[in-house]
């Protein structure tokens, strides 16, 4: 059951928007997911971009862990 479904020009790196759409969550829930609960960011300067392969993984994690 682990195989994913295959995504339609998926980015590799999500925006924050983007991340805010998939999670269906604000712009405060998605920072404090990022900062306390290891959402996983790649950060340069003012740049902030969410790896959709790392995003998916967390996801699951989460999920097998009932969090």
């Amino acid at each position: 059951m682990d195989k994913q479904i295959p995504q339609v020009d998926e980015p590799m790196l999500l925006t924050i928007q983007e991340t805010m759409r998939k999670l269906r969550v604000g712009r405060t829930k998605l920072y404090k997911l990022m900062g306390s609960e290891g959402l996983p960011v790649l950060r340069s300067g003012r740049y902030v971009r969410v790896p959709s392969d790392l995003l998916q993984q967390w996801i699951k994690e989460r999920v097998q862990q009932g969090v």
